[in-house]
């Protein structure tokens, strides 16, 4: 007969080397959850030329480096939602039955959110108008402010003190803190 004290023993080094299995496979796909972050989203509405919102557009996202292709389409109010989307420079094209397609280039960073409202023509469905814009893109959906600084820019900026959180000052808006504490 076996002592019962080395039985709970064994069950107890058996359940150890569960949770220690469980750990490893939850440390495992840590990774796959924190990629997600500094993914970008495109939003915003689509009307016709007198104003009123389009229901049961499809808008598209396309990838112009790579061909990926996010879908999506307007609910009653004419509004759209692509999420998830790499920071990358897409085409993005409207359409709706009884209007002309629209495609607009827009360029999505990390972690912004792009408002692009369209407004469709009337027409065929087979005549396409492109949109080519240079104005700078805003973020109307949070009140938060924030600036993407691209690598190169950053390596020709010249850092006192090597300081980098002095990079803070760049964003329009940002303010130095004298005795905030902030910058150490």
């Amino acid at each position: 007969m076996r002592p019962r004290g080395l039985w709970v023993g064994f069950v107890c080094r058996g359940c150890a080397m569960k949770k220690a299995a469980l750990l490893m496979l939850s440390v495992l796909f840590v990774p796959i959850v924190s990629y997600a972050q500094g993914l970008g989203s495109i939003v915003g509405t689509v009307t016709d030329p007198s104003g009123a919102a389009i229901a049961s557009a499809k808008v598209t996202a396309k990838e112009t480096g790579t061909g990926f292709v996010r879908e999506g389409g307007t609910d009653d109010q004419g509004y759209y939602v692509i999420p998830s989307l790499r920071p990358a420079a897409y085409l993005v094209s409207v359409e709706a039955r009884g209007f002309s397609t629209a495609k607009e280039n827009i360029t999505v960073l990390a972690d912004q959110t792009l408002t692009v409202n369209v407004q469709l023509k009337l027409g065929v469905s087979m005549e396409t108008v492109t949109v080519t814009s240079g104005d700078t893109q805003v973020d109307t959906t949070t009140a938060t402010l924030k600036q993407v600084i691209e690598q190169q820019r950053l390596t020709e900026l010249p850092l006192n003190g090597r300081n980098a959180a002095q990079l803070t000052l760049l964003v329009s808006g940002a303010v130095n803190s004298p005795g905030g504490g902030a910058d150490q």
